[in-house]
């Protein structure tokens, strides 16, 4: 335990000692942000953003969650959307398409121990 704390008591004050092997000028501080400009790509100004497909697909994932590629789609935009601008609409789809999975693995459970009963007391052959 000891050297754990002395190792880390070095780390830190080696961090805040140590300087760097090439000069550094303080001119960089005065650059500009100005210069830097952020292209605006299309799919940023169309009306279906992340979030709102990850609510579409969360939707569709109720209804159609034996496919398996609504609840994943919802899963999988409502994850790149969850701090966007739309993030209300990306967390109720992605909360949708886990429940779409949930729905349709317990529907998958339900018919095999469907068959597996219905077997045992006569129904198939």
């Amino acid at each position: 335990m000891r050297k754990i704390i002395l190792f880390l008591f070095l780390l830190f004050t080696l961090n805040t000692i140590s300087y760097a092997s090439f000069p550094v000028s303080e001119d960089l501080k005065s650059a500009s942000l100005t210069e830097l400009q952020i292209p605006i790509s299309p799919q940023s100004t169309s009306f279906f953003t992340d979030g709102r497909k990850a609510l579409l697909w969360g939707v569709l994932s109720i209804f159609f969650f034996y496919l398996l590629f609504p609840p994943i789609l919802a899963i999988r935009y409502g994850v790149l959307a969850w701090n966007d601008r739309d993030y209300i609409a990306a967390r109720i789809g992605l909360f949708l398409g886990v429940f779409g999975i949930v729905l349709g693995v317990f529907f998958l459970v339900l018919l095999i121990l469907s068959w597996l009963l219905g077997s045992g007391y006569g129904g198939m052959h």
